[in-house]
């Protein structure tokens, strides 16, 4: 009968060992364990053992082994792999293979002692619960920095976030983006709700700003804003709402959607007035409310502004087109640059003009307008304007009076804007001060 290899392993040897005559286990007893020739052990069913060239060697399952090797004639002799030392170790262990390696080899001795931690059971990690003091008030200020910072909430889904926890606090377990969104935004919202309640409470008269504008993603909203001195004469300000509005925005829908506002707030018997943009349908909505209203000054600044500037529209147009393009083409911001960089000035980009920053743009334009010059002579730059292709299509001295008017209007925006809204200002003052007044002599 025949054995094949494979069906050999170390637990049938020694139960094979314990079934075999007193001669032939004196016989393998004489031997190592690691050395026993399988002949001593097996044999057939006519009583004729079985010839192996190849001794029978235990398995070795320490990741030591993968830097050493045995000495054939001795098997307490190792050499290692990597120094060609040679290591004596004592009885079957590894201790000597592994202490050569700490000492010499220290790469691969981490490499090692990693394998042997991870072969190990893990001591089972303890986690704060979830409506622990610790854990909320981690939570909490998870949230609120999220919150402060106009962060996703899904960013605590992160596994970089998740890391950074851990190694502030290793006892606390991440909640869901769900477990944020449904429970603990809410449950602060709801908390920074009763103290804004409160607060308005104190106020004698409240100014109302609100507006309505479209996201990035099409879609309507209306925010409403509540202004108010204090007893102390500082200034109060506080975002009420920023709600859905869709459908369509007529003054009657916005009317009635801020008076379920004031309603919902219970600020109606305390409003003394509503400050809106001046677009017709806005101004119309606030007329319907039982408020004074006013059309707030800044947009009024910019009708005035946009209105005058269409008589000379020709020279804005063309020094937007030159704006555009050095700011959306790789070409012409590189030779903005170079100019920039022969001139001896900072790399400074052009600025485009949104709803109050025109006279931004023009200024800067100004101020570059040697390195534009010299960007325009270049055939390259110049034709990629389209229809703009002499330097001579544009009149500088037309802008730098429209720069010399526009000045004034900047710093009355940025005044008005530094003080929030001088109407609202001094109506509040007003109130406040017959309040103080009223006390007093009665």
């Amino acid at each position: 009968m025949s054995y094949d290899d494979n069906q050999i392993s170390s637990p049938v040897v020694k139960r094979r060992r314990r079934t075999t005559t007193s001669s032939s286990s004196t016989s393998s007893t004489s031997q190592p364990l690691n050395t026993i020739s399988t002949a001593t052990i097996f044999s057939s069913p006519s009583g004729s053992t079985i010839s192996r060239d190849t001794p029978l060697t235990r398995k070795k399952r320490s990741a030591a082994w993968r830097y050493f090797n045995q000495n054939e004639n001795d098997s307490s002799q190792c050499i290692c792999n990597l120094c060609k030392v040679e290591i004596k170790r004592y009885g079957n262990g590894t201790s000597a293979l592994l202490e050569h390696l700490s000492l010499k080899h220290s790469n691969e001795y981490k490499v090692v002692r990693d394998g042997i931690d991870r072969s190990k059971p893990q001591a089972r990690q303890h986690y704060l619960p979830i409506d622990s003091e610790r854990s909320k008030y981690v939570t909490k200020l998870i949230m609120e920095y999220l919150l402060y910072e106009l962060l996703p909430i899904n960013m605590v889904e992160s596994d970089a976030f998740k890391n950074l926890i851990y190694n502030i606090e290793p006892a606390y377990n991440m909640p869901s983006r769900t477990y944020f969104t449904y429970k603990v935004l809410l449950a602060l919202y709801n908390e920074t709700r009763t103290k804004v309640e409160d607060i308005l409470r104190t106020a004698n008269g409240i100014s109302i700003t609100t507006d309505c504008w479209t996201s990035i993603a099409h879609e309507s909203y209306v925010t409403v804003t509540a202004q108010f001195l204090t007893q102390q004469f500082e200034m109060k300000i506080f975002i009420l709402e920023t709600i859905d509005f869709s459908g369509r925005h007529t003054a009657d829908a916005l009317a009635k959607k801020l008076q379920e506002i004031f309603e919902e707030w219970n600020i109606t018997h305390k409003i003394v007035s509503v400050v809106t943009d001046n677009t017709a349908s806005v101004r119309n909505a606030a007329k319907l409310l039982p408020y004074e209203d006013w059309g707030c000054f800044a947009h009024l600044l910019n009708l005035s502004v946009v209105k005058g500037i269409n008589l000379i529209h020709d020279e804005i147009d063309f020094v937007r087109k030159i704006v555009i393009f050095t700011r959306r083409s790789t070409l012409g911001f590189e030779e903005l640059k170079s100019e920039q960089d022969k001139l001896q000035r900072p790399h400074r980009s052009l600025i485009i003009d949104v709803i109050t920053s025109m006279y931004y743009m023009l200024q800067r334009f100004i101020e570059e307008k040697q390195a534009i010059l010299a960007c325009l002579s270049k055939k390259e730059f110049s034709k990629k304007l389209q229809d703009v292709n002499t330097i001579a299509s544009i009149r500088w001295s037309v802008i730098e009076e429209l720069l010399s008017v526009l000045k004034p209007w900047e710093q009355a925006t940025r005044t008005k804007q530094n003080v929030h809204d001088i109407k609202q200002l001094l109506i509040l003052l007003s109130y406040t001060c017959e309040d103080h007044c009223s006390a007093y002599f009665l």
